[in-house]
């Protein structure tokens, strides 16, 4: 398998896929639990980069920009123009995420399961990177309890009440997903049973790597990880962030685990408040966008089920195209692409010129710089 066709594979399966090339996707096939042994290096391609430049041509000559796979070498994107730059310092390997060795793990426990748990245990069974009985979610509440019980994963009781011993007793990767304030307590209760065997990811806003890590043993392999509720429908946009123990083989296991629920980027510490702000809040964003579009075209005379659907899928073609570079491959800045929409005196502009004056752009700018700000106040 060359590296171009494994970055085709890890493609959220909604993206059409061209005939050429195009193969199946093993972190989405339904046979992946026996993937794990024989997965190994060819995650990857620019994993044995000699020097920060070479890594950097050849993610490029790969198609691959900036962590982020793309269907063909020529989808570059506008992220990478400074990839060449020769003024920019070395990465280091917790600033480049490069999957190495082995296979996923084959146990996964969380430790807290609440709406964003959840959807990454419905995401990892619908894409097929587990299976019910290798995840396990300890959970205090009797109805999540019982609603997580449908799904054929094992339950224990309250992290404080032994829930932690028996996750850490049977997973290899220990997902944190307690509330911000309940993090103190959990790592309390988990920290005695803590191996350097063990992966424990965070995805708790506004908790450092730097507090998780002075509550565990010395040397657990720690990784922050910010992802959204469209893990879902394996659409999610995740940050991750390695800790200072985290090794290669803990960056492949994130990214795979990240990757199969949508797509992964791997950031500095400091700008995951950021990263919260938007792609963590930014979905009900879209969904307050959406409603409103629904609701202009209903107080214009169009009935509700077609305008919903109209506006839902009007943000999803949109976003698409952005992605997509218009059609042309890369991403594709949305100024452009408003610019080829909008004709003189029609009726783009009359809309758009109404958004301006009630401040739209700036209400959104506002949106991720508040929930940034929340964020960093959780710390």
């Amino acid at each position: 398998m060359n590296s171009l066709g494994l970055c085709q594979q890890l493609l959220p399966c909604s993206v059409p896929r061209r005939s050429s090339g195009a193969c199946a996707c093993p972190v989405r096939d339904s046979s992946v639990a026996n993937l794990y042994s024989s997965w190994s290096a060819s995650l990857w391609s620019c994993q044995q980069h000699k020097g920060v430049k070479q890594h950097k041509r050849h993610k490029r000559a790969q198609g691959c920009a900036a962590g982020l796979p793309f269907r063909e070498a020529q989808h570059e994107s506008l992220i990478t123009q400074d990839l060449d730059d020769d003024d920019e310092p070395d990465a280091s390997s917790s600033d480049i995420a490069r999957p190495e060795q082995a296979g996923l793990p084959d146990r996964i426990g969380f430790l807290g399961a609440g709406k964003m748990g959840e959807a990454l245990i419905r995401g990892f069974l619908a894409s097929g990177v587990s299976v019910p009985s290798n995840i396990s979610a300890s959970v205090r509440n009797a109805e999540r309890q019982r609603a997580l019980s449908m799904l054929g994963i094992q339950i224990f009781g309250s992290a404080t009440d032994g829930g932690a011993a028996e996750i850490a007793a049977n997973s290899d990767i220990i997902i944190l997903g307690v509330k911000p304030h309940q993090m103190d307590a959990v790592l309390s209760s988990l920290a005695p049973h803590v191996t350097t065997n063990h992966l424990i990811i965070s995805i708790a806003a506004g908790i450092r790597i730097s507090s998780i890590e002075n509550a565990l043993p010395d040397a657990t392999h720690v990784v922050r990880v910010m992802p959204n509720t469209p893990c879902l429908i394996r659409e999610a946009a995740s940050a991750y962030v390695l800790g200072n123990h985290a090794t290669p083989l803990d960056a492949s296991r994130t990214f795979a685990l990240m990757r199969s629920v949508g797509v992964a980027v791997t950031v500095e510490e400091r700008m995951m408040d950021a990263v919260t702000g938007l792609s963590g809040s930014g979905p009900a964003y879209v969904f307050l966008m959406v409603e409103a579009l629904a609701d202009g075209a209903v107080a214009s005379g169009l009935p509700r089920d077609k305008a919903l659907f109209l506006a839902a899928q009007t943000v999803a073609g949109a976003s698409r195209m952005v992605l997509e570079g218009g059609g042309n491959g890369g991403i594709a800045h949305p100024a452009l692409l408003k610019d080829h929409v909008t004709s003189p005196a029609g009726t783009t502009i009359a809309g758009l010129a109404e958004l301006e004056a009630c401040g739209v752009r700036s209400a959104f700018m506002r949106a991720v710089k508040a929930a940034s700000r929340r964020s960093e106040e959780l710390t």
